[in-house]
């Protein structure tokens, strides 16, 4: 009994060595979810992945995976892509719309009220697997929305 106890209580800590292992076997930045019904693909920044103190080599890397998913995610679905992250800037917005072909896309982007309930999570979430906390000062999650151009020509 005692041992099952000491198992709950240290498995919090063992999150990290899963999170690294995780990072190793799945290297890449983004994670595409693709919505059968709705027809919708979903771009998700990787849960694993650091977003603090990385190297301006592991940036470009990051990056250059965010451009290659949302073209992936363009290029195989003929409807909507949703980048949805409360990473996302007005700034790294502007850098995904540069990235795109002019006049193939429309983008517009919907601010979504950031509730207690998805900021717990997100807390809950860095806590276990970064071992760090952070207050998210946001009120508001940017999503942008990318659809085909019906008329590529304007």
């Amino acid at each position: 009994m005692v041992y099952i106890w000491g198992l709950v209580l240290l498995s919090p800590f063992s999150l990290r060595a899963v999170n690294l292992v995780q990072r190793r076997l799945i290297n890449r930045p983004c994670i595409l979810s693709h919505h059968k019904h709705k027809s919708r693909t979903f771009v998700h920044l990787h849960p694993g992945q650091p977003t603090v103190s990385i190297s301006s080599r592991r940036v470009v890397w990051f990056w250059n995976g965010v451009l290659d998913s949302v073209a992936e995610a363009l290029r195989d679905n003929e409807n909507t892509v949703v980048i949805a992250s409360h990473l996302l800037t007005s700034c790294r917005i502007k850098r995904i719309r540069r990235h795109l072909r002019s006049g193939c896309y429309r983008s517009h982007v919907i601010h979504v009220p950031f509730t207690p309930a998805a900021r717990a999570v997100m807390q809950l979430e860095i806590l276990l697997a970064q071992w760090r906390w952070r207050v998210p000062s946001r009120t508001i999650w940017p999503v942008l929305v990318i659809r085909k151009s019906f008329n590529p020509e304007k």
